[in-house]
């Protein structure tokens, strides 16, 4: 629908009643400013957001410093890789920092916003610093809430030799807010929970606890990040051995002392599922060797050389300790030894032992294995001894890694080991101290006999001591992953593993697992040894801990993809070097191949690269591939406006009387629309049908962008500087021609109250930083909600160094209106980019046409004098250079993003319109530029008609039970809702009253829903759809809490007979009782802490004196002899 001028020029003739109130740069026509200081004689409120952003609360996510890079997350998730350099901010002097912990703090600082992260010099502790070979340094961190850690999120910066902080990675959530973190369960409860879920839990002796290095069960009190449980919880996080064998981890809620999962970090060579299930006493020929005396302590040891025969019938030189008259399976000839002939037995440091449990169900004890003569007879024993030697040398030669923890710590490992029932075996393990060997059963041999099983057991310590992969789902297949790699790379001869020690009529490949074909044979899970190879096959079941040695061969492939190419050495660098240096605790999929291409560019090249690149994209772990919220491109996205495509621009032909001209690109022709001087560049509402300009005399003028082309004054005041109007039409934002920090908003629906004042200034996180005062905006423009505008600012800053002033131009937003309350917005300003460098003006800011998140603008940099057309999105943080101007560009998106024009100098020195096709991206270039018209500038390229924007909006904005005599409110979290019922009540068909987004439909299964009438059965969760505008969905689960209702005749005694029960329930402050309460009969007020409060009886009315938060309480009415308690809900 066309717009008319005729209502806003009466808005502005009835409204606006203003009284009349450098050196030379590129920028100079943005800064002609009045120095008078006067006001306007109209009514206006003023509004300063700075206030708003000081409290510190969760940052607009989005926005990064000047020249970063971001990778991965989404909405609800922060990004997974931060890349890029701080810039020296205009007024920093470009100090190096004196150590890494504090050029991480400043780093953390300037991306705040970016992560999501409120206070991030609290909420991020030191866990390891270290360098690597090339000697850049790394700080792994923990991420922690008011002192409480982060189950799993970790983060590691990344520096050079300076303590330049070059980037960071890893995986984390967003500051929780309001969190409690003071537990309701204590401690020891959660851990006498956790062992009444663990079947056969047994005390271990003092000889089993010095082994394992282990004092009983622990609980830590944790926080569960939202990808844990839809929004952070507070658990225990309890560890538990209940035998020699198993490792478990029990995470228990620490409000209601529940179990919320258990997990065995046993990591098992092969995953129960490849297992037969029935047993058998002996399924192949095993020798028993007779097991001598255990080795006792005596005053002469020293380092000696047995041998052997192995496992696999190979004579092997061992390396032993002799002790008195005999020789024990003790290696001290590695370069970690740190002990002498002199330390006790039991004190060594630095060898790897070899231990024999004896075939002994849950052995109380293991012996070293030894030899009166250094000769050993069993094959299992030389084999692990071996092994063991063999995977340490590996480490220590190609890595410079001293033994599984880094640190020179022993290795052990056990031989023989049973079942609980005596059976033999089947399977290899690490328990987090060492690592057991069965001698097999029904699938396999002896596994000693493989020397990738001994790799990839041990690789599984080398893990648990570096990324600490959590063993479940895509993290605990990648834990898989890796031990599997270093297993084929220490075991040499092929990819596979366990071809030396599976039964062939259980794996008919000849293999467990093959790296090359993880279908190894089969067609699907059901045939043993099968694995996917392509993430299209992932497994998502709850099986095999979320399937770690399942969907481990989808990157298994890919690795054997990137070796193929590149050979074993380097690949086994890289992924070494990935291991170390970029995995996190909770790392997925995505988070392993970019931590595979950055060790590849960091220690090789482009060629490199390339090829860990189509490894992982063969396997279809791409960039993407479960990091985006499959809404959120969709949510960024808008639809063309359908309608001929025209350019505006503004003549600059100083013989031609026209001053604006209209470009039909449809219909190839075009047409002088006005003779009014444009001062500058006109502004389009959405659907093309007006625009407005400043005139040279700073009027403000209208123009209709149709036949005949109605042009009206707006405002006849020299006042303005410049403007822009909403898309819709229905607000104006205006900039004065005074030099003033602020920006006028007036919201043209209503006729009273129409005018706002916002008042620019910088935002800062960073203390003792001066980020320089706003001096004027000057470029502006609304964004497509009808709530931010975005601007340039010109800024003035003292410099700390020179004591000069340094000015230059930034972008930032502003919130200056609110859709949910319809009235202006709060005033808070966020920066397109924080430490611009010094030198360097970014300005005239404009959106992309069909994408919300897409924005185009200049840069200027005065050290070389380079004007840049810059397109950056904000949500992937990527920004581009479009084009490399001579001039200041005024960028304008076309239509569909597929174009851009801009301000440029022709060859011959005019001023004329640039045009360069973009590609997909919206953000480069695809082609050579075109100067399609000459002696022009500020063009606006638009197209007339509608745009249906399709609202993504689809949240469930309250939820509730309107009963006859009370309203139960919903507490809605994240997409749970929860309502306390009195058990009385019938719950099998409500209907509740809800508000919704607007235009948003409420769907339970196929039943469309209305508020206050449609009736449902909540004796179990019922689960609500709610559909967008534009398709997409989200779903609420309703949960209603019964919980039950003292008899107010029955429920006591005599003295409470009669007495009725409070209400209403849930309450707010004051509960009412319908009878005053007898003599003899006292109340307390507890909540589920047990923290009194006071509570003051007037009459009925029973009132808190203390301000109540939310949450659960309980009524304690109490007589002489008998008490009850009541259960109440704070709302």
């Amino acid at each position: 629908m066309k717009k008319s001028l005729g209502s806003l020029l009466l808005f502005f003739l009835l409204s606006i009643g203003f009284l009349s109130a450098q050196t030379t740069d590129p920028w100079s026509v943005k800064k002609q400013r009045k120095d008078t200081r006067q006001q306007p004689s109209f009514k206006y409120q003023t509004r300063n957001g700075s206030a708003t952003s000081s409290a510190r609360t969760q940052p607009t996510p989005g926005l990064l410093p000047y020249g970063l890079t971001v990778k991965g997350g989404s909405r609800q998730e922060p990004p997974r890789e931060i890349k890029g350099i701080l810039p020296v901010s205009a007024g920093q002097s470009a100090r190096v920092a004196t150590d890494l912990p504090s050029a991480t703090s400043v780093y953390l600082e300037a991306v705040a916003s970016l992560m999501q992260i409120s206070v991030p010099t609290e909420e991020f502790t030191a866990k390891q610093q270290w360098k690597d070979t090339r000697g850049q340094e790394h700080l792994r961190m923990q991420q922690q809430y008011r002192g409480v850690a982060i189950y799993g999120s970790e983060i590691i910066v990344h520096a050079d030799n300076n303590h330049v902080v070059q980037g960071i990675n890893g995986r984390y959530i967003p500051t929780p807010q309001l969190l409690d973190t003071s537990p309701s369960v204590p401690a020891q409860q959660a851990i006498q929970q956790s062992l009444t879920h663990l079947e056969g839990s047994k005390n271990l002796n003092d000889a089993q606890k010095k082994l394992l290095s282990y004092d009983g069960p622990t609980a830590n009190l944790v926080i569960l990040p939202s990808w844990e449980k839809g929004e952070p919880q507070l658990a225990w996080q309890v560890m538990v051995r209940p035998n020699m064998l198993d490792y478990w981890e029990l995470l228990i809620d620490a409000q209601q002392g529940t179990l919320i999962r258990k997990t065995n970090l046993t990591c098992t060579f092969a995953p129960d599922i490849y297992l037969p299930e029935e047993k058998a006493e002996k399924a192949h020929s095993l020798t028993h060797p007779h097991h001598p005396t255990p080795l006792a302590p005596a005053r002469s040891m020293a380092a000696s050389q047995g041998s052997g025969q192995d496992l696999n019938g190979v004579n092997q030189v061992l390396n032993t300790w002799q002790v008195g008259d005999a020789f024990g399976l003790i290696d001290a000839s590695k370069d970690m030894f740190t002990s002498n002939d002199n330390t006790a037995l039991e004190d060594l440091e630095g060898v790897l032992i070899t231990y024999d449990a004896l075939r002994t169900p849950q052995p109380e004890s293991v012996s070293i294995v030894n030899s009166a003569n250094n000769v050993f007879s069993d094959p299992a024993a030389v084999s692990a001894h071996y092994n063991a030697s063999m995977a340490y040398d590996f480490f220590r030669q190609n890595h410079q890694r001293t033994a599984i923890n880094g640190q020179g710590g022993n290795i052990l490992s056990i031989v023989n080991y049973v079942d609980d029932d005596g059976e033999e075996l089947d399977n290899a393990f690490w328990n987090g101290t060492f690592m057991v060997y069965g001698n097999g059963n029904l699938a396999f041999t002896p596994l000693a006999g493989g020397l990738d099983v001994g790799g990839h057991e041990m690789t599984h310590g080398v893990i648990s001591s570096t990324a600490n992969l959590v063993y479940r789902d895509e993290s605990g297949a990648i834990n898989e992953h890796i031990a599997d790699v270093f297993g084929v790379l220490i075991d040499a001869d092929d990819y596979q593993l366990g071809e030396d020690v599976v039964l062939e009529d259980v794996f008919l490949s000849g293999a467990m697992r093959d790296m090359e074909t993880p279908h190894n044979g089969g067609t699907s899970l059901s045939d043993r040894g099968w694995q996917p190879d392509h993430i299209s096959e992932i497994y998502t079941g709850e099986e095999d801990n979320g399937g770690v040695h399942i969907n481990s061969g989808i990157p298994n492939r890919a690795f054997f993809l990137f070796a193929n190419e590149v050979g074993r050495e380097k690949a086994g660098e890289v992924y070494y070097h990935a291991l170390t240096t970029y995995l996190t605790a909770s790392s997925e999929f995505t988070d392993l191949r970019r931590a595979v291409i950055n060790s590849a560019n960091d220690l090789f090249g482009e060629t490199e690269v390339q090829a860990a690149t189509e490894a992982f994209d063969a396997v279809g772990i791409t960039e993407t591939i479960g990091d985006e919220d499959p809404d959120d491109e969709e949510e960024d996205e808008l639809p063309t406006v359908a309608g001929d495509n025209f350019l505006l621009t503004v003549n600059t032909d100083p013989l031609d009387g026209n001053s604006l001209y209209l470009f039909n690109l449809t219909a190839n022709d075009f047409s002088p629309i006005s003779t009014t001087s444009v001062k500058r560049k006109p502004t389009v509402t959405d659907d093309g049908s007006l625009a407005f300009f400043i005139t040279e005399d700073e009027t403000i003028q209208g123009i209709e962008l149709f036949e005949p082309y109605n042009e009206e004054i707006i405002s006849d005041e020299s006042l303005w500087a410049n403007l822009s109007i909403s898309k819709d039409g229905e607000r104006l934002a205006i900039i004065s021609n005074q030099e003033l920090p602020e920006i006028w908003v007036a919201d043209l629906t209503r006729g009273e109250n129409n005018f706002m004042k916002f008042e620019l200034y910088n935002p800062t996180t960073q203390e003792d930083i001066t980020t320089g005062e706003v001096q004027y905006a000057d470029a502006i423009e609304w964004d497509y909600s009808g709530e931010y505008l975005v601007y340039d600012a010109f800024n003035r800053v003292q410099s700390l160094d020179y004591g000069k002033s340094i000015e230059f131009w930034d972008v930032g937003y502003i919130h200056v209106w609110d859709n949910t309350t319809n009235d202006f917005g709060d005033g808070r300003i966020t920066k397109l980019f924080t430490n611009l460098p010094e030198g360097t003006s970014i300005g005239n800011p404009s959106f992309a046409k069909t994408n919300r998140n897409i924005i185009c603008f200049d840069l200027f940099d005065a050290t070389d004098e380079t004007y840049l057309v810059i397109a950056s999105n904000l949500n992937t943080g990527e920004t581009k250079v479009v084009y490399e101007n001579n001039t200041i560009g005024f960028p304008s998106y076309s239509s569909d993003d597929r174009s851009m024009v801009f301000n440029v100098i022709d060859e011959e020195g005019r001023p004329a319109v640039g045009q360069i096709a973009l590609n997909e991206d919206k953000l480069t270039a695809s082609g050579e530029i075109d100067i399609p018209i000459i002696e022009a500038q500020w063009t606006t390229w638009f197209s007339q008609g509608t745009r249906v924007i399709n609202s993504p909006e689809k949240d469930m904005l309250s939820y509730e039970f309107q009963l006859a005599d009370t309203t139960i409110t919903g507490s809605i979290t994240g997409n749970a809702i929860t309502l306390v019922v009195a058990d009385t009540i019938d719950v099998s068909r409500l209907a509740a009253s809800f508000e919704h987004s607007p235009g948003s439909e409420v769907y339970v299964g196929e039943f469309r829903q209305i508020s206050g009438v449609t009736s449902n059965d909540f004796n179990d969760d019922v689960v609500y759809t709610i559909i967008a505008q534009d398709g997409s969905t989200r779903t609420y689960t309703v949960t209603v809490d019964l919980v039950e209702v003292e008899d107010p005749i029955t429920g006591i005694d005599d003295e409470i007979a009669g007495q009725p029960l409070v209400y209403p329930n849930p309450f707010q402050q004051e509960l009412t009782l319908k009878k005053p309460l007898s003599e003899g009969i006292t109340l307390s007020l507890a909540d589920v802490l047990g923290r009194s409060y006071p509570v003051e009886i007037q009459g009925n009315q029973i009132i808190a004196r203390d301000s109540l938060t939310p949450g659960v309480y309980f009524l304690k009415i109490q007589t002489r002899t008998v008490s009850k308690t009541i259960r109440l809900l704070r709302k």
